[in-house]
């Protein structure tokens, strides 16, 4: 079986092609052949036999000849290097050069250079060089001097704007170019910025060191020495060295210097020639910080010799006559007011930089005007003399001229130039050979006739004024014109004739010069022999042209003389003169069949009358045309601006004037009427013939017209519609004659044009059959009313063009009125330049009307015709894509250049940097699609690194906040973005939107893309959104924080080099306290200083330590001889206290009362104070049989005195009792030995007593009422308890809470608690009240 080979076929170019359809565009340039036959057997269909493939091959040839040649890669690769300078005030400078090479198949280095390329060294050339590879390959030189705004522009494009299929949607074809070692300005986040070495920085310039050299950046010439000093300036907290406050950082100072006390030679001897040696200056700045950088100017030389007058240019005329024009140098001028003068100073060394001049009436002056600059400029104007400079007066320059090296060099003119202010005098005479008198006398006198239309002269006479140099002769269709033969320098102050015959310029006889060499306009296309020939050198008048003869004197100054000598009329047997006498109108009556005047009689076909108060003499021609004389040829071959007045009226139909178009259909009569002299009528002329059409005015049907050629308009006008200013320009009469007013005839329509009332120029009249109606066709459209665009196309631009049979000027609008417009508004020009924006994502059908309206220089003539079209716009339908959007708190987070991915930054997740990792990133994402039922899809390329999680997908319609709130006022994370702009209501769109979140991976770092884009049923796709999870690592331990290693010229620590190049490149970890180490792993040892004394041990933690005793040891402060010194000290504060005890009580008999009543020890046996009947008597004094009302009341101050009201001793029981009371509720902490704690209250309760407890603390049980008055204040006996007390509150509620008096019990007890508390039931505090003094002791 045959296995075909495709590149046996096909080359490797058109494999390529062939493959893209199936492959990734960017691999295909690593294939050989060999895999690219094997891919293209897989790819394309099965082929079993060599037809099937031979067909394949048939396909993909027709496939390749429908691509233009010039598409397929690798054909004529070239390079262009191109500058452009700004506006296109030049044209761009372009180089093109073949490639060698096919820029596509490999990588290449391409370097751009921008230099400075010297063929001499005092002017350099500024050039463009382009290296590939390292060879140089391209080079544009001549650029002019780069500004401030130079752009370096890289522009990729495919030639011819071509692009194979795109076969991967997630991976579209793009480029970038990166330019590197370009000095650009730093990054927005950069602390400090920088300048060149030129402009200061952080380290400023602190000196500058300037030498000279005979070579570019060589100083052996002078070394290098310190020469400026500039004033540093201060830039903020960059700023660390000593600055100037004074100094502005902003200002651009131009520093000058000087070098002095050296010798340097200016030429040297090179092949045996005498050379200039060529020096740069070299400057060297210095930085604070030590680095230099070093810069040389332009070569200069060493020019020892001065300037040069150029002694051709000198020693002729240098002088301008402004009056003569700008370039011509003369020894007479004319000008009163301007001196100017131009002359050559050179100096082949070091060129002329400055030059001086001065003005004065003697050689050397300076009398009008002292010696001013005008720079390297080479001539001089003042134009300030007016009124000061005199006639037949020598004005002298004087010039000075100075080298780059400084050397200057004078020059004094000794010609000067001559003033001339005054005219010649007119002393010629003049004759015009072949003319004659006219038979009768006329007015103007010098008016004279010819009968030969083909020469005319002029003989003349010396003149006696001695400076007069030149005669001039001129011919004109009127005075001071020059149409017929233009003013030509024809002799010098000599006698002669000067004839114009035979096609020559014949002066004394002899031929001198064609006339059609005095034409300034010449065909450059015709030889010289044509141009010379009888033919192109004719001159013919016309029957009646009057010829206006003038002669011009001039001296050298060109101050002239005009000197007119009248006009010729050119006459022949047809013409007929008639002269006014005495003012009297000219009457003149013709019979069109013959060319027979005759006197006005009834009946006559044509009378001319001129209006009275003539000028006694005016006098007129009328002369019957012949066919032979409208069908001759007049010129001047000496002209291109003669016009003549008669013209054939049978080619010349289509040259009407508006109101006669279409209506001539032929002349019946012609004739010319002249003004001799062009003697301007005192009014309108009466013009009366007869109409072959009957009586008048006629509506329709053939009538006969007066009309006129206008030579100024070029075109016949209705003679009726000369006179502007006049009624009945046209009666009709019952005998079928018209009378007609005839004024001005040669009428411009122009701005500038100076029309005259009434009849002057000669002029051609014809008696024309026409039309009786003025012909007017309605406008029609000559532009297709069909306007197609495709939707969103944006604007579109549509001339619109229309005319009319007549040629008038038609103008458009919109109908005002009209408002049913449904997808835009129309913009439209009256000159028809139609503008219509339809409405975003519309399409369908839009009609509207425009008006065609004719513009009509007299309305009310011809009225103009207005038409109404119909415009119909097809707004054709195209897929709409769909348009994604990306928002976080309804806030777009999508670029503004679509290329640009969206940056997202990520802290690195390690088990370290737990309290900085970030939360999980996440968006609301979603599409729109302007089209019906075109739901958009999502598709998205996974992050390879982390993971995506789409949640809460939904295609309901959104709902958008309006007006939308401020951002500050957002609280929902996943708001709908308000500013989507949209141009259709929201449920005329189709929705997709969903929560887009992104889990990254556990210590990964570095960058994660993951690429989405939307897509609807017709296959439109939305724009492609790359979001770039910018993961920073993140390697600081224990709470460490990054900061930047150098903050003036490093990157914030959220910026990418973080995430795509190691963290310690340009970042350091900021240890929290307690930590070190590069990345804060390891703990502070606060022990190793040994800060603990003796017997303690240091225990270190995390950014503290602590002294402490061993663990082994704990109680390493009690030593021996510390507990004996403790001891001893307590029984010397004990035998202290047993001391002053008994200095208190130092009566024998105290001793024993305060061991039995204070401390409670009682002894029956020893009882100091009476025998036990006696304290029995004391006890039977209570009715109660209790204890006594009051307390013995024991005198503090003086312990000898015990109250009488006391009575003692107590019994037993009451000692106990009153002991209980006494005893403090809490235990010592280190009880003295052989001590008796008393108990606690409540731990003697009687069975009774402990009855009397718990009804009490039942809830609603009240106080018993008793007889003794209530204290204020208080609620009295018998008040419910808000609630029940407890146990132990009830233990010492026993008695009445405000009198102290035990309360009744119900229980037959024999013990009663006599306690008085009045602020608080705590069974911690317990006071002895006597009722007498209320004296409170709180034991």
């Amino acid at each position: 079986m045959f296995v075909p080979r495709w590149r046996d076929v096909f080359p490797h170019d058109q494999r390529q092609m062939m493959l893209g359809q199936n492959l990734v565009p960017s691999k295909l340039a690593n294939l050989n052949d060999t895999i690219q036959d094997e891919l293209l057997q897989v790819y394309s269909p099965d082929l079993p036999d060599v037809n099937t493939w031979e067909q394949e091959v048939t396909r993909w040839k027709v496939k390749f000849s429908d691509i233009p040649k010039a598409q397929l890669p690798g054909d004529d690769p070239h390079v262009v290097t191109w500058c452009r300078i700004f506006n296109d005030t030049l044209p761009p400078q372009v180089v093109e050069d073949v490639l060698t090479f096919d820029p596509s198949a490999d990588f290449h280095t391409y370097k751009i250079v921008v230099d400075f390329e010297a063929d001499e060294a005092v002017n350099p050339a500024l050039c463009f060089y382009l290296y590939v590879d390292g060879v140089l390959w391209s080079k544009v030189c001549g650029i002019r001097d780069l500004s401030t705004d130079t752009d370096l522009i890289f522009h990729v494009f495919p030639k011819n704007y071509y692009l194979p299929p795109v076969v991967d949607t997630f991976n579209p074809y793009s480029t970038k170019a990166f330019f590197r070692n370009v000095v650009l300005p730093p990054e927005p986040s950069a602390y400090c910025r920088y300048g060149a070495p030129f402009r200061g920085g952080e380290n400023p310039i602190i000196k500058y060191e300037i030498g000279i050299g005979t070579t570019i950046l060589g100083t052996e010439a002078v070394p290098y020495m310190e020469k400026i000093s500039p004033c540093l300036p201060c830039y903020n907290f960059c700023s660390r060295y000593n600055c100037n406050s004074t100094c502005d950082a902003e200002e651009h100072v131009l520093y000058q210097f000087m070098l002095d006390n050296f010798t340097l030679p200016a030429t040297k001897i090179e092949d045996n020639e005498t050379k200039p040696i060529d020096y740069y200056f070299t400057v060297k700045a210095v930085l604070s910080s030590g680095v230099t950088t070093v810069v040389s100017s332009d070569g200069f030389y060493i020019d020892d010799t001065p300037p040069i007058f150029d002694p051709d240019v000198m020693g002729g005329d240098f002088y301008i006559d402004v009056d003569q024009g700008d370039f011509t140098p003369v020894r007479y001028q004319g000008s009163n007011s301007t001196i100017k003068a131009f002359w050559r100073c050179f100096d082949e060394e070091s060129d002329v930089v400055e030059n001086w001049w001065a003005i004065g009436t003697t050689v050397g002056g300076q009398e009008l005007q002292e010696f001013e600059s005008i720079g390297t400029n080479q001539f001089g104007m003042n134009n300030t003399f007016e009124d000061i400079l005199e006639h037949n007066t020598t004005y002298y320059v004087s010039l000075i001229c100075e080298n780059g090296a400084g050397s200057a060099v004078g020059f004094n003119d000794t010609k000067g130039v001559i003033v001339l202010l005054e005219a010649p005098v007119d002393d010629v005479n003049a004759t015009i050979p072949g003319a004659t008198q006219l038979s009768e006398d006329v007015v103007p006198k010098d008016a004279l006739q010819s009968t030969d239309p083909t020469k005319l002269g002029v003989a003349f006479t010396l003149s006696h004024d001695p400076s007069v140099n030149r005669y001039d002769l001129c011919f004109g269709t009127d005075e001071e014109k020059d149409d017929i033969f233009p003013c030509t320098w024809v002799a010098y102050n000599v006698s002669g004739t000067i004839m114009v015959e035979d096609g020559w310029i014949k002066i004394n006889g002899m031929n001198i010069r064609r006339l059609s060499e005095l034409n300034p306009v010449q065909d450059p296309d015709m030889s010289d022999s044509d141009r010379l020939s009888s033919a192109n050198n004719a001159f013919n008048m016309e029957p009646g042209r009057t010829v206006f003869m003038m002669m011009r004197l001039c001296n050298a100054a060109m101050r002239c003389l005009n000197k007119t000598m009248g006009s010729v009329i050119i006459t022949n047997a047809n013409t007929d003169l008639e002269t006014s006498l005495n003012g009297l109108a000219i009457t003149i009556s013709v019979t069109p069949s013959s060319s027979r005047r005759k006197k006005r009689a009834v009946g006559d076909d044509l009378v001319i009358v001129t209006p009275n108060n003539l000028t006694s003499g005016h006098s007129t021609t009328f002369t019957k045309l012949t066919q032979s004389e409208l069908t001759a040829s007049y010129e001047s071959a000496a002209s291109t601006d003669f016009v003549p007045y008669i013209v054939d009226p049978s080619t010349t139909t289509d040259l009407v004037d508006r109101i006669l178009l279409g209506r001539l259909y032929g002349s019946e009569f012609a004739f010319a009427f002249v003004s001799v002299g062009h003697v301007m009528m005192p009014g309108p002329i009466l013009m009366t013939y007869r109409d072959v059409a009957g009586p008048g005015p006629h509506e329709s049907g053939n009538r006969t017209l007066l009309t006129n050629w206008n030579p100024v308009r070029q075109v016949w006008e209705e003679s009726s519609r000369t006179c502007i200013n006049e009624t009945d320009t046209e009666v009709f009469h019952n005998d079928s004659t018209v009378t007609v007013k005839v004024c001005n005839t040669w009428r411009g329509l122009t701005e500038d044009a100076v029309n005259e009332p009434y009849f002057r120029h000669e002029t051609m009249f014809s008696l024309t059959n026409a039309k009786a109606s003025i012909t007017n066709s309605e406008p029609k459209l000559a532009v297709p009313d069909d306007i197609y665009m495709s939707e969103d196309a944006g604007t579109i631009q549509y001339q619109l063009e229309a005319t009319d049979d007549e040629g008038d000027t038609i103008e458009f609008y919109l109908v005002g009125n009209y408002t049913n417009y449904t997808m835009g508004t129309p913009i439209l020009s009256v000159d028809g330049i139609l503008l219509y924006t339809p409405c975003e994502d519309c399409q369908g059908i839009e009609t509207f009307p425009v008006i065609l309206q004719e513009v009509q220089d007299d309305p009310d003539i011809i009225p103009p015709i207005n038409v109404t079209i119909w415009l119909t716009v097809n707004v054709t339908d195209i897929i709409d894509p769909p348009v994604i959007f990306l928002t976080l708190v309804g806030e777009s987070q999508l670029p503004a250049d679509p290329t640009e991915p969206v940056i997202v930054y990520l802290e690195q997740k390690n088990e370290w940097n737990e309290p900085i990792w970030s939360p999980s990133w996440y968006a609301l994402i979603g599409a729109y699609d302007i089209e019906s039922g075109d739901k958009p899809q999502l598709n998205v390329q996974e992050p390879v690194n982390g993971t995506l999680i789409i949640t809460d997908n939904t295609t309901m319609l959104p709902t958008i906040a309006d007006p939308c709130p401020n951002v500050t006022q957002r609280s929902d994370n996943m708001m709908f973005p308000c500013d989507l702009g949209l141009l259709k209501p929201i449920n005329e769109h189709e929705w997709n939107y969903m929560k887009l979140t992104y889990i990254q991976n556990y210590s990964f770092s570095g960058y994660d893309e993951a690429k989405v884009y939307f897509h609807d049923a017709s296959g439109a796709l939305s724009r492609l959104v790359t979001i770039q999870f910018t993961v920073l690592e993140s390697p600081c331990h224990n709470e460490g924080e990054c900061e930047p290693k150098n903050k003036t010229i490093s990157y914030p620590c959220e910026h990418y080099r973080r995430a795509i190049e190691s963290f310690d490149i340009n970042y350091n970890c900021i240890c929290a306290s307690g930590w070190t180490g590069i990345h804060c792993e390891e703990n502070i040892n606060e022990c190793i200083s040994s800060p603990c004394q003796d017997p303690f041990v240091c225990y270190d933690y995390i950014d503290y330590y602590k002294c402490a005793c061993p663990e082994d040891y704990p109680n390493c402060l009690l030593r021996p001889w510390m507990i004996a010194l403790i001891m001893i000290s307590l029984l010397i504060i004990v035998v202290i206290v047993l001391f002053l005890v008994y200095r208190w009580k130092r009566r024998d008999s105290h001793i024993p009362w305060v061991q039995k009543y204070i401390l409670c020890q009682i002894d029956d046996k020893n009882n100091s104070f009476g025998s036990t009947d006696s304290f029995e008597d004391y006890m039977d004094d209570d009715s109660d049989g209790g204890l006594p009302n009051r307390n013995p009341i024991f005198d503090f101050i003086d312990p000898d005195q015990i109250s009488d009201d006391m009575d003692f001793p107590p019994t037993k029981d009451e000692c106990k009792n009153e002991k209980r009371h006494m005893m403090p509720s809490f235990e010592p902490v280190v009880p003295p030995p052989d001590f008796k704690i008393a108990p606690h209250p409540s731990e003697i309760v009687e069975a009774n007593l402990s009855a009397d407890i718990d009804v009490m603390s039942k809830p609603g049980w009240t106080f018993p009422i008793m007889d003794a008055p209530t204290e204020p204040g208080s609620s009295g006996y018998g008040a419910s308890m808000q609630k029940a007390l407890s146990k132990n509150e009830a233990r010492w509620a026993i008695t009445d809470q405000t009198s102290g008096h035990p309360a009744q019990s119900s229980s037959n007890s024999p013990y009663l608690l006599y306690d008085r508390q009045t602020t608080t039931l705590d069974p911690e505090t317990v006071s002895m009240y006597d009722e007498a003094d209320q004296e409170t002791l709180e034991m």
